[in-house]
């Protein structure tokens, strides 16, 4: 039987990590779903290497019952301007799994498109990159039921920068502009696309 492993992607600028205590809430309810009897890992625990510098990096964790591998990565953000809509009606990614064979199969569909928006049973949920947000005009909205809940995503909807709702395929004509964000990427550094960037 092969292990499952489990994967925290944590911004890290200027040497400091960024809501590590989301990340910490997301690994207690991997541990309450996956591994209930055992204690739970502390990313509080890992230290920043001596040698980083003040830059922006990517602290990849990947852990079971415990801490297998710690990596720091330079982290550079990529522009995601188009999106092709795939329907991926069967898809489950309810925690950060190390395995993404299945987003990577829907993210091979994404035709001129830098990412893939996926539907299921016609509701918008993430792209294969990260949480989505729509502009209404008056608001930013999130689709209420995403394929992961991300930690940038629980932030802004905690601060009320983006409000949860049930969005449709058929809902993207009410909306001016979208943008896709994850713990690397930052809400107020991201920009705005306009919706017409969104194909089938």
């Amino acid at each position: 039987m092969i292990e499952m492993k489990f994967l925290e992607s944590i911004r890290v600028s200027k040497r400091i990590f960024e809501n590590l205590e989301l990340h910490q809430n997301r690994v207690k309810k991997v541990f309450e779903a996956y591994f209930p009897t055992l204690p739970v890992i502390d990313l509080f625990s890992i230290q920043i290497p001596s040698d980083l510098d003040n830059g922006l990096y990517k602290c990849r964790v990947i852990y079971t019952q415990k801490i297998e591998q710690v990596e720091f990565v330079p982290y550079q953000i990529k522009s995601i301007h188009s999106l092709c809509l795939v329907e991926g009606n069967q898809i489950g990614y309810s925690h950060k799994f190390v395995e993404r064979e299945a987003l990577q199969a829907l993210y091979q569909k994404r035709k001129s498109a830098e990412d893939v928006l996926i539907v299921r049973d016609g509701l918008i949920t993430d792209t294969s990159y990260g949480n989505i947000a729509f502009w209404d005009g008056q608001h930013w909205l999130t689709p209420h039921i995403p394929l992961l809940e991300g930690t940038q995503r629980s932030k802004l909807i905690k601060s009320k920068t983006i409000l949860p709702k049930e969005v449709s395929i058929t809902d993207l004509s009410n909306f001016y502009k979208f943008k896709v964000f994850n713990a690397l990427r930052v809400w107020e550094e991201i920009e705005e696309t306009n919706i017409e960037n969104i194909f089938e």
